[in-house]
């Protein structure tokens, strides 16, 4: 039996007093019918949750003295219609109880809630909070984890219940020797830092995330940052894999944080370069907003890709790559206005040259030359077969092959649609993008030599084959233990 006295006497005392009189006149109080009636009354009043909050709100008020206080936080980790949910609850047990109700939404659900007209039926009042510094946020949480790790019972309970593969390895030292490598990255605002930053938008939750899949991801060569004399130094490879191919081997801009610039948005009439031209117009003035009509209709005038271009709009805005004017985080016909954000500058500037990059999102291109497609598909899995086999030499000749004859394709494609579209010789993007390249990939040569140093037949292979490639390179041969240990290989 459950004691319903509290529900009869505090909540509900008008409603159950009028109750027990009409059931006393028809059954004797304490019988079995009397008893079996009055559950099914208080049933009743706990079904009827409008009620049930009134009463109990009102209690709280006129006996305890307290007052309601209603907070939902977290929202934006859910979808903008689960978070346009959350709000109209809210909403609605204000109005039913009359508290005070906290909800966090971002600024863009929040503007596409008002854009939508969710927020027009209710009074709200609206405060912005600003994002806290990323460097420091991850700094101050990286030096608590390192403290605590100071603290054994703290670290026996963090690896307990755990399977190692190598337990004499395992220890507090070898934990904040690997978690300094991070800490000393956001210290100096270097790769990783840049990426995050530039990635995450002021989302300090998706940074977090972000961070989360690479610490664990099992890209990081771990004996190396431990063996290395000082604190060993990420590198963009090391930064990029883990948040372009979290899960599969091969990238997959569905499942991956960071989109395929090369892509071809329509099949039909569609470029390698949409997405990139729009980055690159709105980068000419990145400060200011540009109207969304007047650059569609230039790029339609020239190109004639209408599909193509809003499709590409569309994936730059859900990548944050652009933003627009009323900061909704999909695209719609309302936008008037988008310019480019820190995370497209980095992309233009940077990303789309890295060999890295390149190597990855190649094989999630539609390509229009058959030869082009069938050699990128065999390379792969080529380099599958090598990556499983542990021969890293070979498998980069493999990467570079395959990435090299994708920057060719290119490079035929823009040349194609220079003459076909009779465009303008100083807005070639191809000759850029390969300059740079080629110099990023004259490191990662230079470096991956040096890892292999010792292995005989593969390191010298490689070499032979980084010399065809840039016979000015010299590789020295002195300290590369050292180098290879501190994060210069790719």
């Amino acid at each position: 039996q459950h004691d319903y006295k509290a529900i009869q006497e505090i909540l509900f005392p008008e409603q159950f007093s009028k109750i027990h009189e009409q059931l006393s006149s028809l059954y004797t109080k304490g019988s079995d019918f009397y008893s079996s009636r009055l559950e099914q009354e208080i049933k009743k009043a706990l079904e009827n949750k409008s009620e049930l909050a009134i009463s109990l709100a009102k209690h709280l008020r006129t006996t305890k003295k307290n007052e309601i206080v209603l907070v939902l936080d977290n929202t934006d980790q859910f979808s903008a219609e689960i978070q346009d949910f959350c709000f109209q609850i809210v909403s609605e047990i204000y109005s039913t109880i009359n508290c005070m109700s906290i909800i966090t939404i971002r600024e863009e659900r929040f503007y596409r809630s008002k854009n939508l007209g969710v927020l027009d039926a209710y009074e709200t009042l609206q405060y912005h909070i600003a994002s806290p510094l990323p460097d420091q946020v991850f700094i101050q949480r990286l030096q608590y984890l390192l403290d605590s790790l100071n603290d054994n019972e703290f670290f026996l309970e963090l690896v307990s219940n755990r399977d190692h593969y190598d337990e004499k390895f395992i220890n507090a030292n070898n934990f904040q020797r690997y978690l300094k490598v991070f800490r000393q990255d956001f210290y100096y605002k270097s790769n990783l830092y840049n990426f995050l930053v530039s990635c995450a938008q002021n989302d300090m939750r998706k940074a977090l995330d972000l961070f989360r899949g690479l610490v664990v991801s099992g890209y990081m060569n771990i004996h190396d940052i431990i063996k290395c004399d000082n604190i060993y130094t990420l590198q963009v490879h090391q930064v990029l894999k883990p948040v372009m191919i979290p899960k599969n081997y091969f990238y997959e801009e569905e499942i991956s944080a960071v989109p395929n610039i090369y892509k071809i948005r329509h099949p039909d009439f569609g470029s390698h370069f949409t997405s990139i031209r729009i980055l690159k117009y709105l980068n000419k003035d990145a400060h200011e907003f540009k109207c969304c009509l007047t650059l569609k209709n230039d790029f339609i005038t020239t190109f004639d890709m209408e599909e193509d271009f809003d499709k590409s709009i569309s994936s730059l805005i859900e990548y944050k790559l652009i933003e627009a004017d009323i900061k909704v985080d999909k695209y719609i016909p309302e936008i008037s206005n988008v310019r480019i954000t820190p995370f497209g500058q980095y992309f233009i500037s940077q990303l789309i040259h890295f060999f890295t990059y390149l190597d990855l999102i190649c094989t999630d291109c539609l390509v229009y030359q058959e030869k082009t497609a069938n050699f990128i598909a065999r390379s792969a899995n080529q380099e599958y077969k090598l990556f499983s086999q542990k021969k890293r030499g070979y498998r980069l000749i493999k990467r570079i092959e395959k990435t090299t004859h994708f920057i060719d394709y290119l490079i035929e494609q823009e040349e194609k649609e220079i003459k076909a579209y009779k465009i303008d010789q100083d807005l070639r993007i191809m000759t850029t993008i390969r300059e740079q390249y080629f110099k990023d990939l004259r490191a990662v040569c230079k470096s991956s030599v040096k890892q292999l140093y010792n292995s005989r037949k593969e390191g010298s292979d490689l070499e032979s084959f980084c010399k065809n490639l840039f016979p000015d390179l010299a590789f020295e041969r002195h300290d590369y233990e050292t180098q290879e240990r501190c994060g210069s290989g790719k």
